[in-house]
């Protein structure tokens, strides 16, 4: 599809098999036109303005995107509409900047510009094409303070940046001016001044017409012979005036001269952004990152070998381009969706490319695209705001013979909540908020809360609507579908027990497309599943639990040595081996305890046990007596903050002191693993072995780890195992093993280094807790340690419920 036609000489309607080289040499050829848009000929006009499409032009012309006043689409329906700013101008909106998410555009109509009359091409260069450590990080500085001045926007300029040796790195300025060398000199001065003492050396080409000028930057506008191929990774990050602060160059230069040249090859653009770009408001089309004042591809390339993925450290060349963007600025806030990164989490493409407009892009999603026919990895998700808009997508998945995924926003830890393997019709209830209480005729208070809700969101609103509480963890942002499906617990559970045992109800849409309520007295084998094994047999669109008056006192208290979480080997034995039997006993079912466990160094763990009373100082004083008896020989020092209500202490617990989630959570690259003792499993836990090894081997783990061990039991263990699926009731200890390397790659070893660090404790698992799901466990290995006796049963529910299985995963419940 490779037709071009300017009927009335201005306006270009152009076929979306076009490559811009093709594009560009034909509205020259008619009528000496223009449009803004990248030097790499090759490149085809469909992704190119979809995504933004940035070139030399683009700081006085706006990106390829702002030239489109309409698109031809054919929708998921097979109808092919016409979206412009007048007619379905929500699409239009929604297509420039995410277009394949919404439809297929096969013609943009673009409004071309008569090409600039002259335009010079020039480059500054540095001594023998290479600067020093201080040179380099004075270069970088001075670009940034340019950009920052509001330069010409007659003026682009990029910064190819690369490797030469382990003191130098080949940095040039090189770009395009359009109008006369007079100006040019005028506009590049400040820019030029600062960098006067590396004695740059600044050369022109003769000034230019249009064609000329622009083939000298691509070296072709031809596409007849086929492009090279290349097996590379690219990441980016694009600053605002604000963002420029967080720019490290100083560390990152430090970090290119010594990395440079152990891994793949590679090389950083940085591009001069803005000008007429950021004249458009950021809400007035999908793309968002209109006040932007640099723009960085990172680009690695193992030519026509594999890229390498696989290897330790920095040879795994996706763990090397990801350490070179976050050695420049740790946190990405902006990225450009033109230079994709298919490693980025869905919180973070949907924050880093389309910010605050994500939310309308959702709504639109659910508009046009409602069965999420153009469905992949980074598309927008389709946010359903009603069970009947769930049941039209299950129904769909069916139809092809598609799994169907909820994912209620929240965490999720083998990614589950996006299908957990490829070709998974994902439903998004992130936008199924309601919440609404109401009392019975015994006064017990219920609250109904869609599953888009999160933890936060919950607590918040029972609070606010008569002091209520329910069980359930610390950490706001967790969504509240996994959380119950899979057990989730907090501080108040061995007081009040699981989440899921506060729920009297779901209502559930079925592999069929049904909605029905699932509760002891309807359906009640299915409700049975559902707590415990939920997303199994169907997507609970809403739960009802029974709320409970809201404790009137609680204290949060820590206890602690006198080298302050700093422990030896020893001592680490003595507090593990008296916190065990502590749990043994009969303990307070008011009381909540934790022991965080961290490396601190070669002879040391962080460690110190903390938690919650509901009641009194003196009455928890009376709770932990016994164990602050068997530490004795520790010294140990008891902290606790003042008695507070049930709110303002639940806020304590979240460490953000919010139950808030506006701001959003933080990305992470995690695998986790977990152990679950009861009185009889836990005799066989090794604490000697498992600290010596701590100690010895904590370096060389993930860039961080933790494990948490939470005193369990209590009203937890009141409820028969046989009562839901969850059926680990009778344990006394819940072991979080988590490694973590942040926004990096997981490192090669990190699995291998978890699995010791349990192994080491426990060889055997005989309960494992599934809110922590191990993806890495054989089906033998998460049956048995998730469901025990209950999994017969639950293949049973299954068959009755979901006998095609319509909702598989790698972990869901079988058919057989």
């Amino acid at each position: 599809m490779k037709t071009i036609t300017i009927a009335d000489g201005v306006h270009a309607v152009t076929q979306t098999g076009v490559r811009l080289g093709e594009l560009a040499e034909y509205i020259w050829e008619h009528g000496q036109r223009a449009l803004p848009h990248g030097t790499c000929p090759y490149v085809g006009v469909g992704g190119h303005t979809a995504y933004g499409g940035f070139g030399l032009y683009g700081r006085k012309a706006g990106l390829l995107l702002d030239r489109a006043v309409s698109a031809e689409v054919v929708l998921a329906n097979g109808a092919i509409v016409t979206a412009s700013a007048t007619v379905n101008s929500d699409l239009y909106f929604a297509l420039r900047g995410a277009a394949p998410s919404y439809g297929i555009v096969t013609a943009w109509t673009y409004r071309t510009d008569p090409a600039p009359t002259s335009l010079i091409n020039y480059e500054i260069d540095f001594p023998n094409d290479k600067t020093n450590f201080t040179h380099s990080v004075q270069v970088l500085e001075a670009f940034q303070a340019f950009a920052l001045s509001n330069p010409d926007p007659n003026l682009s300029a990029l910064m190819p940046i690369g490797f030469v040796d382990s003191k130098h790195l080949n940095i040039i300025i090189q770009g395009t001016y359009y109008g006369t060398t007079a100006q040019f000199h005028t506009a590049i001065a400040p820019l030029t001044k600062a960098l006067s003492s590396i004695a740059p050396t600044v050369s022109t080409q003769p000034p230019a017409n249009w064609r000329t000028g622009t083939i000298f930057q691509t070296g072709s506008w031809d596409v007849s012979a086929p492009d090279e191929t290349d097996h590379f990774f690219a990441k980016s990050l694009t600053a605002n005036s604000a963002l420029t602060s967080t720019l490290n160059y100083n560390n990152w230069v430090t970090w290119l001269l010594t990395h440079g040249g152990s891994s793949v090859g590679w090389f950083v653009q940085v591009d001069m952004y803005g000008g007429f770009i950021s004249t458009i408001p950021s809400t007035a089309t999908a793309y968002t990152s209109r006040s932007d004042v640099l723009n960085f591809q990172f680009y690695g390339s193992s030519g026509n070998n594999a890229f390498p993925t696989t290897g330790s450290g920095l040879a795994n060349g996706i763990t090397f381009m990801d350490a070179m963007v976050s050695n420049l600025q740790q946190t990405v806030v902006h990225a450009y969706p033109n230079y994709i990164d298919p490693t980025l989490t869905t919180a973070q493409w949907e924050s880093q490319y389309f910010g605050s407009n994500i939310q309308q892009l959702i709504t639109i999603k659910k508009k046009w695209d409602p069965t999420n026919v153009f469905r992949f990895p980074q598309s927008i998700p389709t946010a359903c705001n009603s069970p009947h808009q769930v049941a039209t997508i299950v129904k769909c998945g069916v139809a092809q013979r598609i799994p169907v995924t909820a994912r209620s926003g929240g965490h999720s830890y083998a990614a589950y909540g996006l299908g957990g393997e490829n070709n998974h019709i994902v439903v998004d209830l992130s936008q199924m908020k309601t919440i609404s209480m109401n009392t019975d005729s015994s006064n017990n208070v219920y609250v109904v809360a869609q599953t888009g809700n999160r933890l936060g969101e919950l607590a918040q609103h029972i609070w606010n609507n008569g002091s209520r509480a329910l069980p359930h963890g610390t950490c706001p942002e967790v969504g509240l579908g996994g959380h119950v499906a899979y057990g989730g617990f907090g501080p108040y559970s061995r007081k009040s027990g699981l989440l899921l045992d506060h729920a009297t109800a779901a209502e559930v849409v079925l592999g069929n497309g049904t909605i029905i309520t699932a509760s002891t007295t309807t359906h009640p084998d299915l409700f049975f599943a559902l707590r415990g094994a939920a997303p199994s047999y169907g997507i609970v669109t809403a739960w009802t639990f029974r709320t409970d008056v809201a404790p009137p006192m609680l204290v949060n208290y820590e206890i602690n040595f006198p080298s302050y979480h700093t422990v030896s080997a020893s001592q680490a034995i003595v507090i593990l081996t008296s916190f065990q039997s502590f749990a043994m006993t009969n303990v307070d079912t008011n009381l909540s305890a934790v022991i965080p466990i961290g490396w601190q160094d070669s002879q040391h763990l962080h460690m110190d046990i903390e938690g919650t009373y509901y009641g009194t100082v003196a009455q928890l004083n009376a709770a932990v007596a016994p164990l602050m008896k068997m530490i004795a020989s520790l010294n140990p020092i008891m902290n606790t903050q003042a008695p507070e209500n049930y709110y303002d202490g639940t806020l304590y617990q979240t460490l953000g002191r919010s139950w808030s989630v506006s701001n959003g959570d933080s990305s992470d690259t995690f695998f986790a693993k977990s152990l679950m003792l009861n009185s009889a499993t836990v005799q066989s836990a090794n604490y000697t072995n498992w600290v010596n090894w701590m100690i010895a081997n904590g370096a060389s783990g993930p860039s961080t780890w933790w494990c948490n061990i939470d005193l369990y039991g209590g009203v937890i263990s009141n409820v028969a195992k046989t009562a839901t699926a969850y059926a680990n009731r009778n344990d006394i200890l819940n072991f979080q093993f988590y490694g973590s390397s942040g926004n990096n790659g997981f490192p090669s070893n990190g699995i291998t280094f978890m699995n010791n660090l349990l192994s080491n404790l426990q060889p055997t698992v005989v309960q494992a807790y599934p809110c922590y799901i191990d993806p890495t466990l054989t089906e033998a290995q998460w049956t048995s340690q998730y469901y025990a006796s209950n999994l017969a049963k639950l293949i049973t529910i299954k068959k009755a419920w979901d006998p095609t299985n319509v909702f598989k995963f790698p972990q869901s419940i079988p058919t057989a």
